[in-house]
């Protein structure tokens, strides 16, 4: 695309990004010298203990923030004739003013981020995976090709399934997940008391009626299945949310009210307290933890719990990473009842000589150099000045 189609592309869309514009955090003065750059605000907070107290900037995308000052605007409209893309002329506009050694992310499926990683040289790119990937729904054919300069991804599951994907990846990091690693550091114990014997995870929003009308209705059975077999069981049952009453109340108060109406009185709301992990702690502390194929129950089996994950959408789709045990479709309760009993009456040494090697292949966790202490270590080497390793690429 020349010159003169792109100002007229522009000029046709001009009073739509004037709105957007109009929306946008702006700021007047150009960002500091960093070392380190947050790439998307969205759970930087989870990044920032890696940083050691190195000084650090985060740079958005100009849709949520953006900079007004001479020197980027020059420096953008320079940049947007070479590469014919306003919005990446403006991201390495900003980047040049920051001069960082590296650019982090825990956004993996940021197209923006990935772009960035291939037109800007001048510092190590280092996406950090946080949750499970589905390329069919997430880069149908015609997306671009998912771009990763290096990659810290939970497990050998993801060198396969990217490598299958055609993806390019330059470096492979199979470490593990931040967040579980995090957490696996906090508890108390490797095999914490249990505090229940069934968790549900929660997986529903008001939302979700629109844009998944099959998680609901599966999510639906699942509840009235749980019901059912508590009443017959005795069992004891929690219902691990992601949300907390003070940060999502609105939120928080319509799932209560959406499990009690299933579920009536026997689950205890456990709400989510970020920064104590609770999500993880009522995992390790329910003997069986079930829902819908979900990060949370992936985690929860990389760390060898219990878990059942049930599809009854009737949409592979929707299924557990790798079928075995751990996974149900079949929406008949005498399935559900027996499956769950026989994973309830299970000890840990049976179930975790059942899972062999799958729950390393799904989370690689290494207890002597923990996730969190890889992304340190590769973020440390970027200030050091360490090149990005070289490899030769996968996929393409």
């Amino acid at each position: 695309m020349n010159l003169f189609a792109m100002l007229r592309k522009a000029l046709r869309r001009a009073p739509q990004k004037f709105l957007q514009f109009a929306r946008v955090r702006k700021k007047w003065s150009n960002p500091s010298r960093a070392k380190i750059v947050i790439f998307d605000s969205m759970q930087a907070n989870v990044l920032i203990p890696l940083f050691k107290g190195e000084h650090y900037e985060i740079v958005c995308g100009p849709e949520e923030e953006i900079y007004i000052t001479p020197g980027i605007i020059f420096s953008t409209i320079r940049y947007a004739l070479k590469t014919r893309d306003l919005v990446m002329a403006y991201i390495i506009a900003v980047l040049d003013r920051i001069e960082p050694s590296i650019v982090v992310t825990f956004i993996d499926n940021s197209h923006l981020f990935q772009k960035a990683a291939r037109c800007y040289k001048n510092a190590r790119f280092l996406a950090i995976q946080n949750g499970s990937r589905f390329f069919d729904m997430e880069n149908p054919p015609g997306s671009p090709v998912i771009y990763h300069s290096e990659f810290v991804c939970f497990g050998r599951y993801e060198v396969d399934q990217y490598t299958r994907q055609g993806a390019i990846v330059e470096k492979f990091y199979p470490a593990g997940s931040l967040k579980d690693s995090y957490h696996r550091v906090r508890r108390p114990a490797q095999f914490p008391e249990k505090r229940f014997d069934l968790c549900l995870v929660a997986q529903i929003g008001p939302q979700f009626y629109k844009t998944y009308p099959m998680v609901m209705e599966s999510m639906d059975l699942l509840a009235r299945h749980l019901k059912m077999f508590c009443e017959r069981h005795g069992t004891t049952l929690c219902v691990a949310s992601r949300l907390h009453h003070d940060r999502d109340k609105a939120q928080f108060e319509w799932q209560a009210e959406w499990f009690r109406e299933r579920l009536g009185d026997f689950p205890q709301i456990i709400p989510n307290v970020l920064e104590e992990y609770t999500s993880y702690s009522v995992i390790d502390s329910s003997r069986v933890s079930l829902g819908m194929f979900s990060t949370l129950l992936r985690e929860g089996f990389g760390r060898r719990n219990r878990i059942l994950s049930c599809n009854f959408t009737g949409y592979p789709f929707y299924d557990f990473l790798v079928d075995g045990p751990w996974s149900l479709n079949n929406q008949d309760y005498a399935v559900f009842e027996q499956r769950l009993l026989w994973l309830l009456n299970m000890t840990y040494d049976e179930f975790n000589s059942l899972c062999g090697d799958t729950s390393e292949y799904l989370i690689g966790y290494d207890e002597e150099v923990p996730t969190h202490v890889v992304v340190e270590e590769l973020i440390s080497e970027a200030l050091r000045g360490v090149p990005r390793p070289t490899t030769s690429r996968i996929g393409g």
